[in-house]
């Protein structure tokens, strides 16, 4: 998915609107300025000036200066796609003690190309209050990560509204789910 696309899912969450941050590549978060907790931020592990167009979403939730999260779809930590992550969690919540929450679990296949979607379900439920842990127990890893996907799928259709060309909102399935051609999906990591 790209910019503008998640941008617009998250302004449509009634839940969300008030509590969002934005949408922004790594190198820009040193830009962003604190806020009244809590709040979420969708992030590209790309930078801007990269040429790629993007490589992978994940998300940050701020719960309070004490308590952050970061959600990565592939398990990774927040200090593998750089410090830009680091830094800015540890900006936006500088009283915590010790370390922020991560999650270490896998729950996006390798071939997929959803992470969009991945951040997009984990803002969603921290906005309607609900624990990491009992977002990642949503899933099915890691016994069949593409079974994932298809929750994802199922989710979008229900609960997501995106924005055409002509800043009309439509469901996501008349975005043409599951398949999803019609949409810029992150690019694979391969790590």
């Amino acid at each position: 998915m790209n910019t503008f696309e998640l941008w617009d899912a998250l302004h449509h969450d009634p839940h969300g609107k008030d509590k969002t941050a934005g949408v922004f590549p790594r190198d820009y978060l040193a830009k962003i300025r604190k806020r009244r907790y809590p709040f979420g931020v969708i992030i590209n592990t790309s930078k801007a000036s990269d040429r790629d167009g993007g490589t992978h979403w994940v998300a940050v939730w701020i719960e309070s200066g004490k308590d952050a999260e970061f959600f990565d779809s592939f398990g990774k930590t927040a200090i593998f796609y750089g410090v830009e992550i680091h830094d800015f969690i540890t900006r936006m919540a500088p009283q915590f003690v010790g370390k922020y929450k991560e999650n270490y679990t896998q729950l996006q296949h390798p071939s997929s190309d959803l992470c969009g979607l991945f951040s997009l379900y984990y803002l969603y439920h921290k906005y309607r209050g609900y624990a990491l842990r009992r977002i990642i127990f949503s899933f099915t890893y890691p016994k069949n990560l593409k079974s994932n996907d298809a929750l994802l799928r199922k989710f979008a259709i229900k609960n997501l509204h995106f924005c055409n060309n002509a800043r009309k909102c439509v469901d996501a399935d008349a975005l043409r789910l599951p398949e999803m051609h019609s949409l810029k999906m992150c690019k694979i990591l391969n790590s």
